[in-house]
């Protein structure tokens, strides 16, 4: 699957003499322009494109703390994951302790090479890499509760 970076979206107005003004939006490296008359419908669409990438990432970002927590020997691999897998432990506190506790030493672990790559909560929101914390908290509570669920069918 290939990683897109949200935080690196570009909006570039450009004119030149004589012609309508363009309009370029860079989303992971791929352009999208839109004339001037176009601008309205093209960026409705690609506000589809965008909303669909990001529920594809918190969905591989979602799954990424599962795997995490099922395997606590894996940290996180970017700043990416170390801020989400940072401010899924804090969502997850008080009703996973034990998955709280993986998530944060994997996100630790990530920031004591990368102090500077730490960001408050607000900062990963804004970013796009998590829609919202209570939709955050509600995708990990079905996914540990699932887990429980496997384990307690088990004994």
């Amino acid at each position: 699957m290939e990683k897109i970076d949200l935080s690196k979206i570009y909006i570039t107005k450009r004119g030149h003499v004589g012609k309508p003004d363009i309009l370029e939006i860079t989303i992971g490296g791929v352009v999208y322009r839109a004339s001037e008359r176009t601008q309205q419908l093209s960026l409705k669409s690609l506000e589809k494109q965008i909303e669909g990438t990001a529920r594809d990432l918190e969905r591989a970002l979602l799954a990424r703390c599962a795997g995490v927590v099922r395997d606590a020997s894996q940290c996180a691999e970017n700043q990416i994951e170390a801020n989400v897998f940072r401010l899924a432990a804090m969502v997850i506190r008080h009703d996973f302790p034990s998955e709280y506790e993986t998530l944060m030493r994997a996100s630790d672990q990530y920031f004591e090479l990368h102090p500077d790559e730490k960001l408050t909560g607000g900062q990963v929101v804004r970013n796009g890499w998590v829609i919202d914390l209570p939709r955050l908290r509600d995708g990990l509570n079905r996914t540990f509760k699932r887990k429980q669920e496997r384990t307690s069918a088990q004994y």
